[in-house]
């Protein structure tokens, strides 16, 4: 897509040629200029893309394009390849979905979708507006619904979407409340686990508290006010403690903000670098689950034959880039 003149990027670009493009402008200012301009590792991200779009571009010529390849061969990851092959394109092939019905449910949350596009780049699939296109043509452009995670289930059980990749930390509450309420989650399988490690489920509590929650966790949490997302999972998890929370705050996120705008003294929450616990001054004290992507189907015989081959085939893709990644 073309640039306005009043585009930056437009902009930024005619200064770059102006500046690099000179040749009777001396190497060293040209040097100069780029670390003025970027950081070592916005430089260094730069080469990396550039190193990515020539294998791409190599790929396109035999005609063998395969995300996953590209990504071990350079040694980065599956989405980076999928984010820089999305720009090299301006044009995609027309939408041709098995039928309207027929959906893949993802995430809405940033945090698991990233994870997932990097899942499907190593089964050599796209993931581009509402579908995933297969880059290697042998399955038709599978339609997408962007959907909560806690949600995702309920829509599979009602016939919404047949199939979806959710968050480990979605599901297992899910199963918890059905648990809770003397239920079995009927009519959806469990068909693959990927990236089991991705994040981790955990208790955490104020820093000055580490100490005495190190200490003695479960003396420190029984009666005590706790925030979380996952009020279910934390049931589950008291109650395997034998203990009881002196008072549950479901919220829907920012559950980090909690101890210091709710005098919540602790939070049961997904933590996947710490950085976002650093910043609210907590600190983990026990980790309860690590946590991954699931990929989850209606039963067999409740999909139609042409949509059930359909599936098939995109979930073995799926679970053949996983063991190649291995």
């Amino acid at each position: 897509m073309p640039h306005s003149p009043q585009d930056p990027t437009n902009q930024l670009l005619e200064i770059l040629l102006q500046v690099i493009g000179d040749s009777q402008t001396p190497l060293a200012v040209k040097e100069a200029f780029l670390k003025g301009l970027f950081t070592p590792k916005e430089r260094e991200d730069l080469v990396v893309r550039h190193r990515v779009k020539n294998e791409i571009q190599k790929a396109l010529q035999t005609d063998t394009l395969s995300i996953r390849k590209i990504s071990k061969t350079l040694g980065v990851s599956a989405e980076l390849v999928a984010r820089v092959f999305k720009a090299m394109r301006n044009e995609y092939p027309p939408v041709h979905p098995p039928q309207d019905s027929f959906h893949l449910a993802l995430p809405k949350e940033s945090r698991a979708l990233m994870i997932i596009e990097d899942i499907l780049g190593e089964g050599d699939f796209l993931l581009q507006g509402k579908e995933i296109i297969d880059l290697t043509d042998k399955i038709s452009p599978t339609p997408i619904r962007l959907e909560r995670g806690d949600d995702m289930l309920t829509y599979m059980r009602s016939g919404v979407v047949q199939f979806a990749l959710v968050g480990s930390d979605k599901t297992n509450e899910v199963l918890a409340e059905e648990d809770s309420r003397g239920r079995r989650l009927l009519g959806v399988d469990r068909l693959g686990s990927f990236r089991e490690n991705s994040f981790r489920m955990c208790f955490a509590v104020r820093k000055e508290d580490a100490q005495e929650a190190d200490k003695d966790l479960m003396q420190f949490l029984d009666g005590k006010k706790i925030a979380t997302s996952y009020p279910y999972t934390l049931s589950k998890e008291l109650e395997r403690l034998g203990i009881q929370a002196g008072k549950v705050i479901h919220l829907k996120g920012n559950v980090e903000a909690a101890p210091r705008d709710l005098d919540a003294q602790a939070i049961l929450d997904i933590v996947e670098t710490g950085g976002s616990l650093k910043k609210n001054g907590l600190v983990c004290v026990s980790e309860i689950s690590q946590c991954g992507i699931e990929l989850f189907a209606l039963h067999g015989r409740m999909i139609p034959a042409p949509f059930r081959q359909h599936m098939d085939q995109f979930c073995t893709r799926l679970v053949e880039g996983q063991q190649y990644r291995q």
